[in-house]
């Protein structure tokens, strides 16, 4: 047999330093779940709350990039002065980012506008 083959397949086989079990195939482990188990049971200990209805989040940066999650799941303990947003993120250019937001606010304003013009009622 080939030497330089012999070695390669050596080499594929042992995970371990001399003297350790060899194996077929390199275990792969996952540990992914227990980081997810260990920032919930931190998170729970900080006592976050759910905060509802939030549509978008915007992280503005100071190179004039936005961090814009759509529809993420922001969780918040007031008095430890801190906030959780998970969601999956999207890296936008200010300008892009703004569009959107100012759409939405306008929007609002004008609701609260005839809100507040519905609601006067003139004294004759």
């Amino acid at each position: 047999m080939n030497v330089e083959k012999l070695m390669k397949m050596a080499g594929a086989v042992r995970t371990g330093g001399k003297g350790s079990v060899r194996r077929k195939k390199k275990a792969v482990h996952k540990t992914t779940s227990t980081d997810d188990k260990r920032l919930q049971s931190t998170l729970k200990r900080l006592g976050v709350n759910q905060v509802p209805q939030i549509e978008e989040f915007n992280i503005f940066k100071d190179d004039n990039k936005v961090i814009h999650f759509l529809n993420p799941k922001v969780q918040a303990a007031i008095p430890a002065n801190t906030w959780v947003v998970s969601g999956s993120p999207q890296i936008k250019i200010a300008a892009a980012a703004a569009g959107r937001s100012q759409t939405v606010a306008a929007a609002a304003a004008g609701r609260n506008r005839t809100a507040a013009a519905a609601g006067r009622t003139r004294a004759v």
